[in-house]
């Protein structure tokens, strides 16, 4: 490439290795690259984007949008960036992010779901399916992803309890179960004590709705 050294493209390919990771870089990321000067940074990236805007650049758009509660105009950033890699893991739970700003919820979690099978152990993708879930009402889908959630972080589950005591308190036994059953089963999956199990039980049936979950000495 004119301009561009053997020197500086080879540290270059070494540290981006794929087109695609160079297509996302932006100009700061290429220009850190040891031997690697700004306007040498500059015609790289040019020649990489095709005209189009990295991916990179393209987020940092996409930020100051939502900065200024541009949700709408934001989205069009984020399925810009997904047109062009539809398994763009991020951009498809900062989509989810805005269309859930926009109300859309149900397309919110479309675009969570999608993060879950490139990710079955996304985290955000996880609590907020599991929020937007409990939020509509589908307390069963709630419960399906908190479990999995509490597997990976267990420190949401008083969180939860609070919630399912919330809808104890208003009479949904049997919503306010399936959420008790899913905060179960996730402690159990990183072995909370059969004792401090056995307490929360008495807990519940003697009509006491704890705050937290009973913990092991």
């Amino acid at each position: 490439m004119e301009g561009v050294s053997r020197e500086a493209a080879s540290a270059i390919a070494d540290a981006f290795v794929t087109g695609d990771r160079l297509r996302a870089a932006s100009l700061d990321q290429i220009a850190a690259v040891r031997g690697v000067k700004p306007e040498v940074a500059a015609l790289v990236r040019d020649a990489f984007s095709q005209g189009v805007p990295p991916r990179r650049d393209m987020r940092e758009k996409a930020e100051d949008l939502l900065e200024e509660e541009r949700f709408e105009e934001a989205l069009e950033v984020f399925d810009a960036i997904l047109r062009d890699d539809p398994d763009d893991v991020e951009a498809w739970f900062n989509r989810s992010e805005v269309l859930t700003l926009l109300g859309r919820t149900e397309e919110a979690c479309v675009s969570l779901d999608r993060v879950l099978e490139f990710d079955p152990n996304h985290k955000g993708a996880l609590r907020e399916l599991a929020n937007l879930l409990f939020e509509q009402g589908d307390f069963g889908g709630a419960a399906a992803h908190l479990n999995e959630l509490l597997r990976h972080a267990p420190a949401e589950a008083d969180h939860w309890l609070r919630r399912a005591g919330e809808l104890l308190m208003e009479g949904k036994a049997t919503e306010a179960t399936l959420i008790y059953n899913a905060i179960l089963e996730g402690e159990r999956g990183i072995g909370l004590d059969a004792v401090c199990l056995d307490a929360l039980i008495v807990n519940l049936e003697r009509g006491q709705v704890p705050a937290a979950l009973p913990r092991a000495a």
